[in-house]
């Protein structure tokens, strides 16, 4: 479903032209979103990776902007991946007291919410990657087509139409729509279990 499908959906169902209605769309739109984003994170829609070189000497990396829930995070070495074990900050901290002393990275935390820290303190440029969840750019005029309107086309549909209703104030009809748009998230659970039960480890 593309955006310009999408907001003629919207106004269809809800039997409303209104140009307040139609100045609301994007917004509501992007609600529908965020709530999907929150209720199933695990969408392939909303995982990715982003990939880097280490600074020797430097125990901090900043993070993707976006980034929500960090899954993983490795290092190169000799061309293997290595898989960092995540630890607290206190852990970190008790481990590498000293962050001038370097060595081969072993652990990380989320230092903050704009940055990694690794210990031991790199002792080379290691290439990195990190596997991570943030909530993409949505549908829009500019972005006609997202994967969660091409393959979950009803579950954002429902989910627009529940924001549309508190919008417009129909209550009975917002409850509707939100039992609606749980009924169909609960369909879509099963099926990413499914598709990530033979993942080794949380990514």
């Amino acid at each position: 479903m593309t955006y310009a499908e999408l907001i003629a959906a919207i106004a269809a169902w809800a039997e409303d032209d209104s140009a307040e209605l139609s100045t609301e769309i994007p917004q509501i739109v992007e609600n529908a979103e965020r709530i999907i984003f929150v209720d199933l994170p695990n969408l392939p829609a909303f995982r990715t990776t982003a990939t880097g070189s280490l600074v020797q000497g430097t125990s901090t990396v900043a993070k993707t902007s976006g980034t929500r829930v960090t899954r993983a995070f490795y290092i190169v070495v000799s061309s293997n991946r290595i898989y960092l074990e995540r630890r607290l900050d206190s852990y970190l901290d008790a481990y590498w007291p000293n962050p001038a002393t370097e060595g081969q990275p072993k652990f990380f935390c989320e230092d903050d919410e704009t940055n990694y820290r690794l210990a031991p303190t790199p002792d080379s440029a290691y290439a990195y990657g990190a596997y991570f969840t943030r909530l993409p750019t949505g549908l829009t005029v500019s972005n006609a087509n997202t994967e969660v309107g091409d393959n979950y086309e009803d579950m954002l549909l429902k989910a627009c139409m529940w924001e549309t209703c508190k919008f417009l104030q129909f209550w009975e009809a917002a409850l509707f729509w939100k039992e609606e748009y749980i009924t169909e998230a609960a369909k879509i659970d099963p099926e990413i279990k499914k598709m990530y039960q033979n993942e080794a480890g949380v990514r």
